[in-house]
């Protein structure tokens, strides 16, 4: 019995982890807070967020800091509370993702 258990756990948090692969690689991915080539600060009134696809962004909320960069092509939106650390946000903010290629001035 305890090796069924064992097995559906297993099971289980596979297809959590598998789940999480692959929503994030269509809007991006964690990278190193020192990575970022833009901080925006949260606070209780931000509520959206618009970057750029391609962008590099730090997050600075509730004394904590984390980082994402935003090279995914499926996705335009993310709920910023599923890459933030636990306690970083205590509410929900939206980041948007403009995917219109910038226009070259040749």
């Amino acid at each position: 019995m305890r090796k069924i258990s064992v097995l559906a756990l297993a099971v289980c948090t596979a297809g959590t982890l598998a789940y999480a692969q692959v929503s994030l690689p269509l809007l991006g991915e964690p990278v190193a807070a020192s990575a970022a080539t833009r901080v925006i600060a949260i606070d209780q009134n931000t509520s959206r967020i618009n970057v750029k696809q391609g962008e590099t962004v730090k997050f600075v909320s509730n004394g904590q800091e984390f980082a994402f960069h935003f090279d995914g092509s499926g996705a335009t939106r993310l709920d910023l509370q599923r890459i933030a650390p636990p306690g970083a946000l205590d509410h929900p903010v939206t980041v948007y993702a403009d995917t219109t290629p910038e226009e070259n001035d040749n």
